[in-house]
């Protein structure tokens, strides 16, 4: 699965709405934990890919 091309009017959706008072990489990965809970129904389908080095 190619990644999506970069989407500036998304990347600020994120910002403004999931991390827009999040300080920190704890702050941030509650805020997605948060958010993720109230959007995604389970099961879903999902694809597991690995970055190489």
């Amino acid at each position: 699965m190619p990644r999506p091309k970069s989407d500036p009017d998304r990347e600020e959706r994120i910002t403004m709405e999931i991390v827009v008072d999040a300080y920190g990489s704890e702050e941030r990965s509650m805020a997605w934990y948060y958010y993720l809970e109230e959007q995604l129904t389970v099961p879903f389908e999902a694809e597991v890919c690995k970055r190489s080095p």
